[in-house]
C-alpha cells in the first residue's frame, strides 16, 4: 500500500473513532438544540451562542466567524498546529497508531517503550507516597504545606524514598532493562561502569506530562532535612522531554486556558498544584528554566494573553526582563504580576484566596 493511500485510510480510522460533540465539548460549553448543539465559538469573541456542532455529519460551523470544518480542522484552530500534528494528537487519544513515514520501527518502539517506562515509575511513586509507613512523612509535609487529598491525586503526586536503588529493585526495574530507564532518565550510569542508580532519591516526585498527558518526565522537589543543595531535580533531557519545550501543567490547564484564551505563568510545580486546587485552572509553570521562544510558541497556540507571574525578587526581575524582549518579536498579548516580595504564589493562594489571586 502507498503512503498516501494508508494516510487516507488512518485519517478515516481517525474521524470514525472522534466523537465531534464529545471533542469540542472539552473546550466549549455545548447545549442541544434540535438536530446541533450550540455554544459560544471558541475562534472569536461573542456574546450571542452562533457557532454550531452536527453530531450526525461529525462537523461544526461558526455563523459569526465562518470557522468550519471537521474533527481534525477543529483541533488545528484551536490549538494553532498544522493538520498531521492534529491527525496524530487525535490518534493518540482515539488509541489509533499513525504510519510511521520516515521512522524506523526500532525509533517509535523506544519512545513507546520509554513512555510506558515513565507511566510505571509514575505509578510506582504513587503507591510510595500513599505507603502506610514510608509515605507518612511526606503527607504529613503536603499537608502541612495545604495540598489537598484530590490535588495530591489529580496531579498523581508521589515520592521517591531515600534508596539508590528502590526504582531498581522494584516491579519498574523487573519490567525494563537498566539501558531503558536510563534512557528515561529514571537511572544513571556508575561512573566505575558496574551498574546503575537511581536519579530520584528522598524527594516528592511530579510527574511532568505533554499535553495529551502522557508522562514525560519528572521533577522532585526535596524533602524536608535533606543536605542535598538541589532544591529541584529535573529528569535530564531525553528522546520524550526537554525542558526549553515543556510546560508543566498544561494538559490540566489547556482547556480552561482555551476557554479563557489567557494563560498565567508561575515558576514552580507546587504553585501550580495550589492554583488548581482553588480555582485558577488556567495556571502553568516553566521548569526551572528561562522562558523560551518555544514555551511561548507553544502558549500562543492557545492563548492570546500570557500573563508572567514572577517573584518579587532579582532572579524574578531578569527573568521578565528576558521574557519581555522574547515577547516583543510574538503575535501574543504580555501581561506582568508579580507577588509580594518574599511570598510564593502557593502561600499567598492560602493566605488570601482566589479572588485575590
Amino acid at each position: 500500500m502507498d503512503s498516501s493511500r494508508a494516510g487516507n485510510d488512518y485519517k478515516s480510522q481517525v474521524l470514525q473513532a472522534v466523537d465531534i460533540v464529545e471533542l469540542v465539548g472539552r473546550s466549549v460549553a455545548l447545549k442541544k438544540r434540535g438536530k446541533s448543539f450550540v455554544g459560544l465559538c471558541p475562534f472569536h469573541q461573542e456574546k450571542t451562542p452562533s457557532f454550531h456542532v452536527d453530531q450526525q455529519r461529525q462537523f461544526f460551523h461558526c455563523f459569526g466567524c465562518a470557522a468550519k470544518g471537521n474533527a481534525i480542522d477543529f483541533v488545528m484552530q484551536r490549538d494553532r498546529i498544522e493538520f498531521v500534528d492534529a491527525l496524530r494528537q487525535l490518534g493518540e487519544q482515539a488509541g489509533i497508531e499513525m504510519p510511521r513515514y520516515g521512522q524506523t520501527k526500532e525509533k517509535a518502539s523506544q519512545r513507546q517503550m520509554l513512555l510506558e517506562a515513565n507511566s510505571a515509575a509514575g505509578a510506582f511513586f504513587e503507591k510510595l507516597l500513599t505507603d502506610p509507613n514510608g509515605g507518612q512523612a511526606a503527607r504529613a509535609y503536603l499537608e502541612e504545606r495545604g495540598f489537598s487529598a484530590e490535588s495530591i491525586r489529580n496531579f498523581q503526586i508521589g515520592l521517591a524514598v531515600e534508596s539508590w536503588d528502590s526504582l531498581l529493585k522494584s516491579a519498574v526495574g523487573r519490567k525494563f532493562s537498566p539501558q531503558i530507564l536510563a534512557a528515561a532518565g529514571l537511572v544513571k550510569a556508575r561512573e566505575r561502569g558496574d551498574g546503575f542508580y537511581d536519579t530520584f532519591r528522598n524527594r516528592l516526585m511530579f510527574p511532568i506530562k505533554d499535553e495529551n498527558a502522557r508522562v514525560i518526565a519528572f521533577g522532585g522537589r526535596v524533602m524536608p532535612g535533606s543536605q542535598d543543595p538541589a532544591k529541584y531535580l529535573n529528569s535530564p533531557e531525553t528522546p520524550l522531554f526537554s525542558k526549553s519545550r515543556c510546560v508543566f501543567g498544561l494538559d490540566r490547564a489547556r482547556q480552561k486556558i482555551v476557554e479563557s484564551r489567557t494563560v498565567a505563568v508561575v515558576e514552580g510545580y507546587t504553585d501550580v498544584v495550589m492554583a488548581h486546587q482553588y480555582g485558577a485552572t488556567n495556571v502553568v509553570s516553566i521548569l526551572g528554566t528561562a522562558l523560551t521562544e518555544q514555551h511561548i510558541a507553544i502558549l500562543r497556540r492557545f492563548a492570546d494573553r500570557i500573563v508572567l507571574l514572577f517573584d518579587a525578587d532579582a532572579a524574578g526581575d531578569t527573568a521578565v526582563n528576558r521574557a519581555v524582549e522574547l515577547f516583543l518579536t510574538q503575535p501574543v498579548e504580555i501581561a506582568i504580576a508579580s507577588m509580594p516580595s518574599g511570598v510564593d504564589p502557593d502561600e499567598f493562594l492560602l493566605e488570601h484566596g482566589l479572588e485575590a489571586f
